[in-house]
C-alpha cells in the first residue's frame, strides 16, 4: 500500500448515468473540468480504440494523439475532427513528447512485464488510468469462471490471470492479461515513478467486476 502520503481519496459527484461507457465519460469530463488541465498540452491516448475519450480531451484543448494497434474501430473522420490517430502497438509507441498520458481500459489487457515497461517510460508525465480491480467480495455478484476466483501472486504483485480468448478489445498478442488488487496497483505506480497518487471514487462496476479511475502524478 502506498504511504498516506502519495495515496489521496478523491469522491466525485457524478449522478445519474445511463450505462458503464457513459459513466467513464463521465468520470474523465469531471476531471478535465475539476482536477486535470490539458488545453494546450500533447495527449497521447493509448488503446484509443473508438476514440471517444480522445475527442473528450480535444474538446477541452487538447493536441490528441489517438494510439492502437488495431484500426477497425477507430472512426473515417477522425483526422477532420482534429485528433491524430496513430496505427501503432502501444507497447512500441515513444511517450517522449507527450505532457499527459491516458491509459483507459488498457493496463489490465496487458501481462505484468508490459505494465511495467509501459509506466515506467511514463515518469516525469501526468497519467490518468481506468482499469478492472481485482476485488476479491465483490466476485459473488459476478458470473462465475474459475479465473476470477484465483488469486495469484507474481513476482511480489497481487491479482488474477484473465483469459483474453478471442475479445475484439484485447491486447494484440498475449493470451493472458493481469489484473491486480488496489493494493498491487499501489505498489506497480510507486515502483515505476509515481508517488503522488489520487484514486478516484465511488469504485464503479463493470460486467466483469470493479473498475476505477487513478491520477498519477511524478515526484
Amino acid at each position: 500500500m502506498a504511504g498516506s502520503d502519495q495515496l489521496k481519496i478523491t469522491t466525485l459527484e457524478l449522478g445519474k448515468h445511463q450505462d458503464e461507457g457513459h459513466l467513464r465519460h463521465k468520470i474523465f469530463r469531471r476531471l478535465l473540468t475539476g482536477e486535470v488541465n490539458v488545453s494546450g498540452k500533447w495527449v497521447a491516448d493509448l488503446g484509443a480504440g473508438p476514440c471517444a475519450f480522445a475527442r473528450i480531451a480535444r474538446e477541452f484543448g487538447a493536441e490528441v494523439f489517438a494510439v492502437d494497434g488495431r484500426d477497425e474501430r477507430v472512426p473515417e473522420d477522425i483526422e477532420k475532427q482534429g485528433i491524430h490517430f496513430i496505427h501503432k502497438d502501444v507497447r512500441e509507441f515513444n511517450l517522449e513528447a507527450y505532457d499527459v498520458v491516458l491509459i483507459f481500459g488498457l493496463l489490465y489487457h496487458f501481462e505484468l512485464d508490459d505494465q511495467i515497461a509501459l509506466l515506467r517510460r511514463c515518469r516525469g508525465k501526468e497519467v490518468l488510468v481506468d482499469t478492472q480491480v481485482y476485488c476479491p467480495d465483490q466476485v459473488v455478484r459476478f458470473p462465475v469462471d474459475e479465473w476470477q476466483h484465483s488469486l495469484v501472486q507474481l513476482n511480489g504483485y497481487e491479482g488474477i490471470l484473465y483469459p483474453e480468448k478471442d475479445n475484439p478489445m484485447a491486447s494484440v498478442s498475449n493470451r493472458n492479461s493481469f489484473w491486480h488488487t488496489e493494493t498491487s496497483y499501489f505498489r506497480l505506480f510507486t515502483t515505476c515513478g509515481f508517488n503522488n497518487i489520487t484514486a478516484y471514487r465511488p469504485l464503479y462496476l463493470s460486467k466483469h467486476g470493479i473498475r476505477s479511475f487513478y491520477r498519477l502524478l511524478p515526484d
